[in-house]
């Protein structure tokens, strides 16, 4: 008897093990030791034959060095380019990390919050975030187009094509 298809999410997390591990440059064997687990084993957990267990993606993530909320926030969000676009910068977890810190100054008087004041609040940061995105691409057009810091003002691209 063959195992039952894979749901959508299950083949979304395979999909995202196998892209942040090849990202990585890693084999199965590898990525399995670190775990501490079986390459059997591993590869069933890799392939989401498995049941979802958040305790083994931390450990997946912390073994690849990738963000393991990014992971699961990725499978909410059915994207696994999110998991993969937060690899290095960890922006899940330290999205995570300060809302346990508010939470540990606000305590309580979180639940006072309204909805409108936690959006606004989030709107306003990722707008922040947003901004410091462009404000990095024009930094870095400037300065790879100044001739004084070597810069090339002549681009390729803009060359017509030989016919």
């Amino acid at each position: 008897m063959s195992p039952p298809p894979l749901t959508e999410r299950q083949l979304l997390l395979s999909q995202i093990l196998k892209a942040i591990r090849r990202r990585r440059g890693l084999r199965s064997s590898e990525v399995a030791r670190s775990i501490g687990m079986a390459l059997r084993s591993y590869q069933h957990f890799e392939s989401a034959r498995g049941r979802e267990d958040g305790p083994t993606i931390h450990a997946f993530a912390e073994a690849v060095d990738a963000d393991g909320y990014a992971i699961l926030l990725a499978l909410d969000m059915k994207s696994a380019d999110f998991a993969v676009d937060c690899l290095d910068n960890k922006f899940t977890s330290v999205m995570v990390l300060a809302v346990r810190r508010f939470r540990k100054k606000s305590g309580r008087d979180l639940a006072r919050l309204d909805p409108r004041s936690v959006i606004g609040a989030f709107e306003r940061a990722f707008g922040e975030l947003t901004k410091k995105l462009g404000e990095d691409d024009a930094y870095v057009e400037e300065w790879m187009t100044d001739p004084a810091l070597g810069g090339d003002l002549h681009d390729p691209d803009d060359e017509p094509e030989d016919r």
